[in-house]
C-alpha cells in the first residue's frame, strides 16, 4: 500500500491508547502518540495523505463518529482504509 499511494515512512504517525504502549513504541523509534479515538483526532486539517484504521472500528464507541472526523485531517484525495474483522 505504501508504494502505491507512494507514503513517506517519516510521515507514519500512529495512535495508541494504552501509554504503556505508547511508552515501548516510541523507545524503538515508532511515531506514536497516546490518544483516545473515541474523542476527535489532535491533527491540523488536512495533514495526511492516508488514515489507516486496521481492526479499530469494532473497538470504538460510535464508529460513524470517527469516521467523520476523520475526513478533516485528510489531504484532499486521501484515503481511509479501513479494516474489520468479518465473522461468519
Amino acid at each position: 500500500m505504501r508504494r502505491q499511494i507512494n507514503l513517506n515512512p517519516s510521515r507514519y504517525k500512529g495512535i495508541e491508547w494504552n501509554q504503556g504502549c505508547v511508552d515501548q513504541a516510541q523507545a524503538k523509534g515508532r511515531n506514536i502518540i497516546q490518544n483516545d479515538l473515541n474523542q476527535p483526532l489532535s491533527f491540523e486539517n488536512e495533514s495526511f495523505r492516508c488514515v489507516f484504521a486496521l481492526s479499530v472500528l469494532e473497538h470504538l464507541l460510535n464508529g460513524c463518529v470517527f469516521m467523520r472526523v476523520c475526513h478533516p485531517v485528510l489531504e484532499p484525495q486521501g484515503m481511509l482504509v479501513l479494516l474489520t474483522p468479518n465473522r461468519k
